[in-house]
């Protein structure tokens, strides 16, 4: 979250460098400076016959600033906006593994008939391919296999020369780590659905984990229980709140995330506009500007200016 707060500052100062809004593309009414320094209206395509370099004090400072503001913006949507599309295609292979899951028992139509039984009830918990109901999660949550005993009865495949390479010198007794696979396995004939819903609850991830700490998931589940007797213990509605927020929370996020990233690709290309190619009007009547044989991106090159001209 600071690196998404750091990327949004230097957004913020990108957008703010350049005295002209940085979100307003010009238009066909658009006016245009000529190389006499006078200023014209809306030229059209067929009469653009003009020097790629301003010569206006204003547009020169214009361009100088925009360069300037394009190093931030770059910097921002490039540098720290990369983390931030590291997280999509996981996002999105989170998605769809979880969409893909079927209970396989055929009991979601006979739930779906049959809702009578308190047992049946389903749980309000959205965001699943199917209803997760009540005795499918009670029975999860009820192993007897602890999740510290899962993560050590099934540990977590790793790469040998990775544990050769991160040795812990400090540290005498390590904590295993609770796979999703492990998990599984201990869970066998469980419905994959609440199987995922349970294991999506024990971390705070928008597409939730594969991997956790025992630990933290004990303490989920301990949280999730209501003992009636000793033996017996009933599904607390904490579950399907801890989800639920957690869905909407992430999703939130996830939506700041794509809108801090398509502004800052805005004004890097903005700005890569308005300091390297002043006076290309590429933008000027939107899509079709663009494949204009006169203005459009065939003639970009044309309109490249490498240094910035003197006041």
């Amino acid at each position: 979250m600071g690196a998404v707060f750091f990327g949004a500052v230097v957004l913020l100062l990108g957008s703010c460098a350049d005295p002209v809004s940085a979100f307003v593309v010009p238009t066909s009414q658009a006016r245009t400076t000529t190389p006499t320094g006078t200023v014209e209206g809306p030229r059209s395509s067929s009469i653009l016959e003009m020097s790629p370099v301003p010569v206006t004090a204003e547009a020169i400072l214009e361009m100088s600033s925009a360069r300037f503001a394009f190093g931030l913006c770059f910097f921002g949507a490039v540098g720290i906006g990369s983390i931030g599309r590291e997280l999509l295609p996981i996002v999105f292979k989170r998605y769809e593994t979880t969409s893909s899951l079927e209970s396989g028992s055929g009991t979601a139509t006979k739930k779906n008939s049959n809702v009578a039984n308190t047992n049946d009830e389903d749980l309000g918990i959205w965001g699943y391919p199917e209803k997760i109901y009540r005795n499918e999660v009670e029975k999860i949550l009820n192993n007897p296999l602890k999740p510290m005993d899962i993560a050590k009865k099934y540990p977590i495949e790793q790469d040998k020369s990775a544990e050769e390479r991160f040795v812990y010198t400090h540290m005498v007794k390590t904590v295993p780590s609770l796979g999703y696979d492990g998990f599984e396995k201990a869970n066998k004939g469980a419905n994959p659905i609440a199987l995922r819903a349970v294991f999506d609850s024990f971390s705070n991830s928008i597409g939730g984990s594969n991997t956790v700490s025992p630990i933290t998931a004990q303490r989920n589940m301990d949280s999730f229980l209501v003992f009636e007797t000793k033996r017996t213990a009933t599904v607390s509605g904490d579950l399907a709140k801890k989800l639920n927020g957690g869905k909407t929370t992430g999703i939130t996020a996830f939506l700041i995330l794509l809108v801090l990233l398509g502004v800052g690709d805005a004004l890097a290309i903005f700005h890569l506009w308005k300091g390297w190619f002043p006076l290309w009007q590429g933008f000027s009547d939107m899509p079709s500007s663009l494949f204009d044989s006169d203005i459009g991106i065939a003639v970009l090159p044309s309109f490249f200016v490498g240094d910035v001209p003197s006041v």
